[in-house]
């Protein structure tokens, strides 16, 4: 679908009941939000953030995860995926405990669609600022622990598909109706299409933390780019990835076959320091957030810059490379007649941007989350 100009969104319950160039649609009583001269977009869905604004997901409280969907909401995202890191099993549990306590009480802010799990049944070679004490070959039996600790709130899942165990480790996961994952993985174009063929179906951060492109060894990165199974994850901070494997990227796989995501950290939206993040110390600075001997480790990223800085590198027209952010999120999390996208029937998650993409106001369900009401 396209742009409409000079339109109304009627919102009722929930729900976006009528858009209309006519403003005799809209109800005389209704709560009216002025957006004349901004954008009208869908809501952003964050698959891949860990915190923002102070707090962390391995906080372990329902706190943390409400304020960081209340951090989330003033950059113009309406759901996420609440991202743990490398753990023990212990811990992970207490978090998915949580998460799911957090889902049960509507909070100020963005909604908690669930859970994205990453790590711990990743490659050491490839685990990037993960604890390295923590890292497990796949195990379904904790995993299936998990899950109901989360009440069922896991949604994705990232490992390494060279991993002892890991092949019948994905098909489980397909078998729950969880996304697979591969990432942190040193993974060869071999063992990346093997793992393709047993039901991975998407991709963690490409470029970062997986076997370098080479010609003669093209590993993961090349089955990524060729072949339309994955969809693939990119942090779009210019740290991450350079602009011009970004550009690679997106015009190998096309904006429907790419997402933008955060990977965002404590530090995001706050003054530059030293703050903790999976037991150790991480820097922030405008290189970025980074150990102590300076591993990125996270980002400082929100997605409206994401969607600022591909547009800018790519030249895609915004009705193009929204789909990066709202829609193929959506589509992937199987919410896509309820999201994603501005239209009669789905949910009233909007974000109302200036012309030049600095959010403004963000609605989820028809509610005003930010700025706080």
């Amino acid at each position: 679908a396209g742009a409409v100009d000079n339109a109304s969104v009627v919102i009722n319950q929930g729900h976006i009941v009528n858009i209309s160039t006519d403003s005799a649609d809209i109800p005389r009583h209704a709560r009216t939000l002025n957006a004349e001269g901004n954008l009208v977009l869908p809501g952003f869905i964050d698959l891949h953030v860990h915190g923002g604004h102070g707090y962390d997901v391995m906080d372990g409280t329902v706190e943390a995860v409400h304020e960081l969907a209340r951090h989330l909401a003033t950059h113009g995202v309406t759901g996420f995926l609440a991202t743990t890191v490398t753990a023990s099993l212990d811990d992970t549990l207490a978090i998915a405990s949580i998460v799911r306590q957090a889902s049960a009480v509507p909070g100020p802010g963005a909604a908690i669609l669930g859970m994205h799990i990453e790590g711990p049944y990743i490659n050491p070679q490839r685990r990037g600022a993960q604890n390295p004490c923590c890292i497990r070959p796949p195990s379904i039996a904790e995993m299936e622990r998990v899950i109901e600790a989360s009440g069922n709130a896991v949604r994705l899942v990232t490992l390494a598909p060279e991993m002892p165990g890991a092949h019948d480790f994905i098909a489980y996961l397909r078998r729950r109706g969880i996304i697979a994952s591969m990432g942190h993985s040193d993974a060869t174009y071999e063992q990346a299409l093997a793992a393709l063929d047993v039901g991975v179906s998407h991709a963690t951060h490409v470029f970062n933390a997986m076997r370098p492109f080479a010609h003669r060894d093209p590993g993961i990165i090349a089955a990524v780019l060729t072949d339309a199974r994955p969809i693939a994850e990119l942090i779009a901070d210019g740290l991450h990835v350079h602009p011009g494997a970004a550009r690679l990227l997106i015009k190998a796989r096309g904006p429907a076959g790419v997402v933008l995501v955060s990977d965002a950290v404590r530090g995001a939206g706050l003054p530059y320091g030293c703050y903790r993040m999976g037991g150790q110390d991480i820097w922030t600075s405008e290189n970025g957030a980074r150990t102590a001997d300076g591993h990125l480790a996270g980002s400082l990223l929100t997605l409206e810059v994401a969607l600022r800085n591909v547009m800018t590198w790519t030249g895609l027209p915004l009705h193009q490379a929204l789909a990066m952010v709202s829609l193929n999120q959506a589509r992937e999390l199987g919410l896509d007649s309820r999201k994603g996208s501005v239209e009669v029937g789905k949910d009233g998650d909007l974000v109302i941007c200036s012309p030049t993409l600095q959010v403004l106001t963000t609605v989820v369900g028809g509610r005003v989350v930010s700025p706080d009401p």
